[in-house]
């Protein structure tokens, strides 16, 4: 019967620890710049908290298009691309979006589909 109350209180020790390293280790890791990014854009801010791992996918894309940018580009092709380019929720509001939605169209909708829908998951009515 003791054995079976010692090994009880040691798993309760143990595992509220290792659920909450686990939980931990689920969330992406931000570095001081991709949170200034974030802090920047109200979407990027709303869904740090409900969905971080887009929010990931989101500063890797940036970071992509960057790198890309350093790359030399003809004038005409970057009009070009700037013309059909796709906008971000609230585009005043989230300048490093509304710069990768020009920088990278084709990358940016698919990004862009999955903010404005997880945004309007996070901002529901209260009632």
């Amino acid at each position: 019967m003791w054995n079976r109350i010692v090994i009880a209180l040691i798993a309760a020790i143990i595992l509220p620890g290792a659920s909450a390293r686990a939980e931990l280790a689920a969330q992406p890791i931000f570095t001081v710049a991709e949170q200034a990014i974030i802090h920047r854009n109200a979407a990027l801010t709303l869904l740090t908290k409900s969905d971080p791992w887009l929010v990931r996918q989101v500063l890797d894309a940036i970071a992509q298009s960057q790198a890309r940018q350093g790359d030399a580009r003809d004038a005409a092709g970057q009009t070009a691309a700037s013309a059909r380019y796709e906008r971000p929720p609230e585009p005043e509001h989230n300048p490093d979006l509304d710069h990768l939605g020009r920088s990278s169209p084709e990358a940016a909708h698919d990004l862009f589909q999955l903010i404005k829908k997880a945004v309007a998951t996070t901002k529901k009515p209260a009632r």
